[in-house]
């Protein structure tokens, strides 16, 4: 019990320098054996893929959400122009009919004057034919 605690001495770091130079050796025996280098390349493959289904997972996304957009898009404005277009037919028909009726009104207004017209006609006739009667 003469060290202290969290204290290291030359002899741990000894002890830790040959611990680190047997892993490091392990490993490179490991990898040179070919023992490793299959595992490292699963692991290269699997990180590989992994990132490629992400990337399509994130691609089909924006691609399914785009799309969804733009069929909200047109779903909106198909029905903004079927509005539009009923409210255009009610607005002509009703422009019609107001039509119509100014052209029955204005035909009636027509005959009256035209009768008017054919009774003063008649009636200057008649004075004028008295007139002329009556200084004959």
């Amino acid at each position: 019990m003469d060290e202290e605690t969290g204290v290291s001495t030359g002899a741990d770091k000894e002890k830790e320098r040959r611990a680190s130079r047997y892993q490091r050796d392990l490993e490179n025996s490991l990898i040179q054996g070919g023992y490793l280098s299959g595992g490292l390349e699963f692991i290269k493959n699997t990180t590989s893929k992994v990132h490629k289904s992400a990337k399509e997972i994130y691609n089909s996304t924006v691609t399914s959400i785009g799309k969804g957009l733009e069929k909200v898009f047109f779903s909106v404005v198909q029905l903004l122009m079927w509005i539009a277009a009923s409210f255009i037919v009610i607005l002509l028909c009703v422009c019609f009919i107001y039509l119509y009726f100014k052209f029955r009104a204005f035909r009636r207004a027509a005959k009256l004057t035209k009768r008017a017209i054919r009774e003063t006609a008649n009636v200057a006739i008649g004075l004028a034919t008295q007139a002329t009667q009556a200084l004959a």
